[in-house]
């Protein structure tokens, strides 16, 4: 379930904790900083191209809700049924 998520796995203890009368065992993961380490500049490039893909969803999500409404408006005006 972590593993998809940049989850990678670093340790395994065996009978760590008791939950219900049960002994349990712990499987220790990490995920790693895209962040650290790196350059003040690197990150400012890493933002800007980030703004930039947020900056065409959000046009991407203005152009889908004017379909929306317009094909609203055009099947109210009409009495047709909204294919959109």
């Amino acid at each position: 379930m972590h593993r998809p998520c940049g989850f990678r796995e670093v340790g395994f203890r065996e009978s760590i904790g008791q939950m219900s009368g049960v002994w349990r065992d712990v499987i220790l993961t990490e995920h790693r900083s895209r962040v650290a380490g790196k350059s003040l500049i690197h990150l400012r490039q890493s933002y800007k191209e980030y703004e930039c893909e947020v900056l065409l969803l959000k046009q991407r999500i203005i152009q889908i809700l004017d379909m929306r409404w317009v094909a609203t408006m055009v099947s109210a005006r009409y009495r047709l049924p909204a294919s959109v």
